[in-house]
Order: structure tokens, then C-alpha cells, then sequence
């Protein structure tokens, strides 16, 4: 976008909203001192030196042919809706949502047969291995584990005697 040979207030500032993109929380931390309308609206704001001289800079290296006081009354307004959030929107600083392309969920499996190849999950997680049978749970309190082959101490059946006492 350029300007005029002789742009109005407007054309600088459409000019600041067009290819400036101020952060407002960067605006917010280089504040020396703001006051504030009745409406909650900043009405004026001051910044440290060094802040102010960034602010002018960058200001003139956007409209270089516009007087300097032309430009930095232009500023002043194009940060006072900055920080009251009347500018730009500030998804230039905010993360990008990008739409990624998604995989359609495959359908549930057919109860009377298998599905055919094209309905199958191309990446889909390998098949789970079957799980291992659940150990043996502790012994109850009076069996006492025998070692598989019966004895005379130890009639035949399920290998576990009950203790006596």
C-alpha cells in the first residue's frame, strides 16, 4: 500500500493498520504511564524514552514522505486502539490454526464376515498380542502349595493340603 503525494490522518492511519502489527502485551509492558476514560478506554499513554524513540522509528520507516509530527500524532492514535483493542486483530500474533486433513474413522467392524479392504484403517495401531493369563492369586490363609506329585502325606487331588491348626 502506498500513500498519496499528500495523505490525510486517515491514509496513515489505514496505512498503520494495514502493515504495522503492534503486540499490545509489548505495548502493556513498555508503559510508563496510561490514564484511563470513564468508558475504561486509554485516553493517553507515555513510554520510556527508548520505547518512544522504537515506537517513532518504526512509525517513520512506514510513511518516510509524511512530516514527522504528522506521523507520530498518527501513531499515538493507531497505539491508543491497540491498546484499547480497537485495531487490528491480533491474530498476527496469535498461533495459526491450520487445518489439517484427517483420516475418516473407519466403520465398525461387520458382525457376519470380514470388511472389505478398502473399509480398513490404513494407519491404524498393530493388532494387540493376546494377554497373558492373570498370575494365581496369593494363597488363602491354611493351604499350603504341594509339588505337584502325590505322596502318602499328600492324597491325590487338587495338590493343596489343609493345614491343621
Amino acid at each position: 500500500m502506498s500513500l498519496p503525494s499528500d495523505p490525510s490522518v486517515f491514509d496513515i492511519l489505514n496505512l498503520f493498520r494495514c502493515q504495522w502489527f503492534l503486540s499490545r502485551d509489548w505495548l502493556v509492558s513498555n508503559v510508563a504511564s496510561a490514564q484511563w476514560t470513564d468508558g475504561l478506554s486509554i485516553d493517553w499513554v507515555e513510554f520510556p524514552p527508548a520505547a518512544h524513540t522504537y515506537l517513532v522509528r518504526c512509525a517513520i520507516k512506514l510513511a518516510p514522505s509524511v512530516p514527522t509530527a504528522k506521523v507520530k500524532w498518527v501513531m499515538f492514535v493507531f497505539i491508543l486502539e491497540v491498546l484499547n483493542g480497537d485495531g487490528p486483530v491480533s491474530s498476527f500474533f496469535a498461533p495459526r490454526r491450520t487445518r489439517t486433513p484427517r483420516k475418516r474413522r473407519t466403520c465398525k467392524p461387520r458382525e457376519g464376515g470380514d470388511q472389505p479392504v478398502s473399509a480398513m484403517a490404513v494407519d491404524a495401531p498393530p493388532p494387540v498380542a493376546p494377554s497373558q493369563p492373570d498370575p494365581p492369586s496369593p494363597l488363602s490363609p491354611g493351604l499350603v502349595p504341594g509339588n505337584g506329585v502325590p505322596s502318602l502325606e499328600e492324597p491325590a487331588g487338587d495338590g493343596f493340603n489343609v493345614t491343621s491348626g
